[in-house]
């Protein structure tokens, strides 16, 4: 491995501001809390701040060499400084809902790059998987409030905003058919949104200060409009499911003029942006269709022909080729097996530049994450990835009981589930998942959602019903209310 002038300053870096980072999260409670705001808002430049070892720039693998980031100290600093000075009594550590089963997926994932060939690409990939398992950890046992939940929320409405405008600036004054804000893709950016916008849109029907609640609505709007932006054909309709979805699960059904007006007045805003963006829609839609997609073999990287490579790889290897090793065995033999004239990286005896893409064909990741998986980790890795998953959604659905609970984080709840269905939705048909913008953003969400399901199981209680004398299950909330709380 080559060691270049910019890898050791990065290293010199990392120490240095990892070793101040500690030291102030331990001695100042607002350092954390800064921390954590930077942690949400930097996941989405987190690429920026990456520097590579051992790399492979040309390889189109789902990652290209071992990342380190500058925001990887923010996880350990917030582990290190809760376990041994916590901000609040009740322990340093419990065992966060969902950490089982990420822990079973990354030794599958473990046990899949050692028993596989090459492993130098799975080991990549490896990493950044344990990457976001840090950040999922020190979320999940960070957050223990109402505060906490609150600058997450925060951090997502201020990066959430930043990607709008950036969309509305590519789209209305660059003139971009489809908008991808500050990330990569414009695919990237709708499975952030899917996410995301649940989450805002629950805490703007929670139990928050009107500002605050006036800020996440303001930035829910951003998020529908970047989405319309993107001209994702899954990422669209399922922001609009799952948003759908939050609004039923957060409010009352009862009638009033109040709620006539906001429904009014929102389903204005958001039919000015579908008119405006109706014609590029239109367009991205009539291009082509999923059925089409699967069915025509003679189409080229379509989804249809990944779902087909991924059942030849799984029946000469049922446990798969190997993490992050789809691109590598396509090109050396399923894209042919297939008639595609994809080349062999063996082949490539040299160090490809970026002015010799055009000559050098060579496979992309599967544009499926289930099918991706299935190539890669079999079908009991797609077993497990599934599991995790469920495990999530399980914990999500124990907040629709007493759904309009007035305690903010029984409504975030409710958002961070269908925060998890629109990733799970987009993922049919994107890979975009284990991009690391969008894998660090949701394993803070999935973090936040094992916080909140660990403090809702603390806080519960049972009390007298004065209506007919019997036992009702209630919630107590016994914590400090952050500015942006009641």
């Amino acid at each position: 491995m080559n060691i270049e002038t910019k890898h050791l300053l990065a290293l010199l870096l990392l120490v240095a501001f990892g070793a101040a980072g500690f030291f102030l999260a331990l001695i100042s409670q607002r350092v954390r809390d800064a921390m954590l705001f930077f942690l949400v808002v930097g996941s989405v430049f987190v690429e920026r701040m990456d520097v590579t070892f051992a790399g492979v720039f040309w390889y189109r693998g789902t990652a290209r060499g071992y990342e380190i980031s500058l925001l990887d100290i923010i996880p350990l600093c917030l582990l290190a400084a809760t376990w041994l000075l916590p901000r609040y009594p009740r322990g340093r550590f419990y065992w966060p809902a969902s950490l089982g089963m990420l822990c079973v997926y990354f030794c599958y994932c473990w046990w899949s790059v050692e028993h596989s060939f090459p492993q130098n690409y799975g080991y990549w990939e490896l990493t950044k998987i344990f990457r976001s398992l840090l950040v999922f950890l020190s979320v999940a046992l960070f957050v223990r409030t109402r505060r906490e939940v609150g600058i997450v929320v925060l951090a997502l409405a201020c990066t959430t905003c930043l990607e709008g405008f950036n969309c509305l600036e590519q789209r209305f004054l660059r003139g971009a058919f489809r908008a991808h804000g500050t990330l990569d893709h414009e695919n990237t950016l709708s499975s952030y949104l899917c996410a995301v916008g649940p989450v805002l849109l629950a805490a703007t029907l929670a139990d928050w200060s009107k500002w605050f609640r006036w800020f996440t609505g303001f930035s829910f709007l951003m998020a529908a409009g970047a989405e319309l932006l993107t001209v994702s054909r899954m990422g669209v309709p399922a922001f609009a499911v799952v948003s759908l979805g939050t609004a039923i699960a957060c409010t009352s059904w009862r009638l009033s003029v109040r709620k006539v007006l906001i429904v009014a007045s929102v389903a204005t805003v958001l039919g000015a942006m579908l008119f405006f963006s109706w014609d590029a829609l239109k367009e991205r839609f009539m291009q082509g269709n999923i059925r089409a997609e699967l069915t025509n073999k003679h189409e080229f990287e379509t989804r249809g022909v990944y779902w087909r490579i991924a059942k030849l790889m799984v029946e000469d290897h049922p446990y798969g080729v190997g993490l992050n090793n789809w691109s590598y065995w396509v090109g050396k033999q399923y894209g042919r097996e297939l008639g595609y004239p994809y080349n062999d990286y063996d082949d490539i005896k040299w160090t490809p530049t970026k002015d010799d893409a055009r000559q050098i064909l060579l496979p992309p990741a599967a544009d499926t994450l289930p099918g991706l998986t299935l190539g890669e980790l079999g079908y009991a890795g797609l077993a497990i990835l599934t599991l995790v998953w469920f495990r999530w959604f399980q914990m999500g659905a124990v907040f629709l009981r007493r759904r309009l609970n007035p305690d903010p984080m029984h409504r975030l709840g409710i958002g961070l589930m269908f925060g998890a269905a629109g990733m799970f939705l987009q993922s049919a048909t994107e890979w975009t998942y284990r991009q690391t913008p969008v894998l660090f953003t949701f394993h803070v969400l999935m973090g936040t959602l094992a916080a909140v399901y660990h403090a809702r199981k603390k806080s519960r209680a049972v009390a007298p019903d004065d209506n007919d004398g019997g036992q009702v299950e209630v919630e107590i909330v016994s914590t400090p209310v952050m500015p942006v709380g009641n």
